[in-house]
């Protein structure tokens, strides 16, 4: 794995048909970091530059990382695994972008300027990041069994006001 740059520019890696492969700590990308358990892991890149058959230049990249983060149902830690494939075209207006087939995300891009491709790459991540992280039902400290005989049993103490009406309309003369 080579070293990777800081910054790049998805025209000229279209062009040239460049490739990059390596490691990103994810210690680097402080939007990940704030929702990690541990952003002691690394993030496995690979980002290829290439042109399409209508001369758009694109990046289609590959994430790969482990992630720990919080289970919503037990609050221990549980392991993400971020396993995904994009496909991101260069465009330089919202007009551009509106006319990019489906496949394609736009990379809205300033004319002549490059991209940091620690915030390329961490907004994949958070891209592919589950909307709430938890553990299988069979594996969570959490016990559903105890939830819901809680809730049956606090069914029963709800005070009901209108319990007696029934009695108080049978005995009512008419």
């Amino acid at each position: 794995m080579s070293q990777l740059p800081t910054r790049i520019d998805p025209i000229v890696m279209a062009a040239e048909t460049r490739v990059l492969e390596g490691l990103l700590p994810l210690a680097r990308m402080p939007r990940v970091c704030a929702i990690v358990e541990q952003p002691l892991d690394t993030v496995k890149l690979r980002l290829r530059g290439t042109l399409d058959e209508a001369g758009r230049s694109l990046l289609l990249g590959h994430v790969y990382t482990q992630i720990s983060m919080q289970c919503q149902r037990c609050l221990q830690a549980v392991a993400v695994q971020i396993d995904a494939d994009f496909a991101l075209a260069a465009v330089h207006s919202e007009q551009e972008a509106a006319l990019l087939p489906d496949n394609y995300e736009p990379l809205l891009l300033p004319l002549g300027e490059d991209v940091s491709l620690v915030e390329l790459i961490e907004d994949e991540v958070l891209l592919n990041l589950p909307i709430v992280a938890r553990h299988e039902v069979s594996e969570c400290a959490a016990s559903t069994k105890d939830v819901s005989t809680a809730a049956d049993g606090a069914a029963d103490d709800v005070y009901q006001p209108f319990a007696g009406l029934a009695d108080l309309l049978a005995k009512r003369p008419d």
